[in-house]
């Protein structure tokens, strides 16, 4: 199979020459393709996927993780069809919509503090300081509240 990926890209250079060579300039940057080659190391790398334990955590962050269903064969050796019904596949996705729901959370309450923190302000500008001797950063504080 790589040798007929090989020659095929071979043609393929030869052809957008030729076509190159009669004057048309697009030829090199529209028609040439180049073959994606895996090297020994990625395959190797592939082969050498972690193993985890049921029921732990360690496997349970590895399938939070995972986007795809290949990767779940990948780095999960195990048959395909118990790693989605496992209780731990089931933990992972409920663990990955907790992070989401974190982080709404979050951002509604900051925005929650930095609001009490600007009615704390304007409270203590009105109560405090007669409204002809307001600078510039107390009218913004009044309008921000």
């Amino acid at each position: 199979m790589g040798e007929l990926l090989n020659a095929a890209e071979s043609w393929n250079h030869e052809l957008v020459d030729k076509l190159a060579a009669k004057g048309y300039s697009l030829a090199e940057n529209l028609f040439q393709r180049n073959v994606k080659r895996v090297t020994v190391e990625q395959v190797a790398s592939r082969m050498e996927s972690p193993h985890t334990v049921p029921n732990t955590r360690e496997r349970q962050d590895a399938l939070m993780q995972i986007s795809t269903a290949g990767q779940f064969t990948e780095s999960l050796v195990e048959g395909v069809f118990c790693i989605f019904n496992s209780a731990d596949m089931i933990l992972a996705i409920s663990r990955k919509e907790n992070h989401k729901t974190v982080a709404t959370l979050q951002k509604r309450k900051d925005a929650a503090l930095k609001a009490v923190n600007n009615q704390t302000k304007a409270s203590n500008l009105f109560n405090n300081k007669l409204y002809q001797k307001w600078t510039k950063s107390d009218f913004i504080i009044a309008l921000k509240y």
